[in-house]
C-alpha cells in the first residue's frame, strides 16, 4: 500500500526478500504482491535471477496504494501450493498494516493455507 513510502519501508521488505533469496539454495519460490488487490507476479520457480529481476522493477503502487489486501494475499499465495508436493510449504506475508479490503474473510484464507499444510509467518514492518 501506498504507506510502504514512508520511511523507505518498501526499500527495506525489497532488500530482505532479496536475501532470503539469496540464502534459498534449493528451494522453489513465488512471489506475490498485495495492496488495493493481491496477485501471483511469479509462480513456483527455480529461477531465482527472473524474481530477483522483477523485485527490482516492482515499486508502491502496482497494486494500488490504498488499501492492504493481506487475506487475499495469504488465500492466492497458498493455492500457488495446490500441486506442490513438497514437504515443506512456507509462506512469508510482508506486510506495515492489516487486511482492510475485507475481499477474502480470514477464515478461507486460513483454511486454504491448512488445506495444503502451509506454515505461514508474518513480517510486520514498521516505522
Amino acid at each position: 500500500s501506498g504507506s510502504m513510502r514512508e520511511y523507505h519501508k518498501f526499500d527495506i521488505v525489497k532488500d530482505i526478500v532479496q536475501d532470503f533469496i539469496d540464502k534459498r539454495k534449493h528451494d522453489k519460490l513465488a512471489l506475490s504482491i498485495f495492496a488495493d488487490f493481491a496477485y501471483v507476479a511469479i509462480p513456483l520457480t527455480y529461477d531465482k535471477k527472473s524474481i530477483k529481476r522483477l523485485l527490482k522493477r516492482i515499486d508502491v503502487g502496482v497494486a494500488g496504494v490504498k488499501a492492504t489486501a493481506l487475506y487475499e494475499a495469504l488465500f492466492l499465495s497458498s493455492n500457488i501450493f495446490k500441486n506442490s508436493h513438497s514437504k515443506e510449504k512456507i509462506a512469508i506475508l510482508l506486510t506495515d498494516g492489516m487486511d482492510n479490503t475485507r475481499t477474502i474473510p480470514l477464515s478461507v484464507a486460513i483454511d486454504t493455507a491448512k488445506k495444503y499444510n502451509i506454515k505461514v509467518y508474518t513480517i510486520g514492518v514498521g516505522s
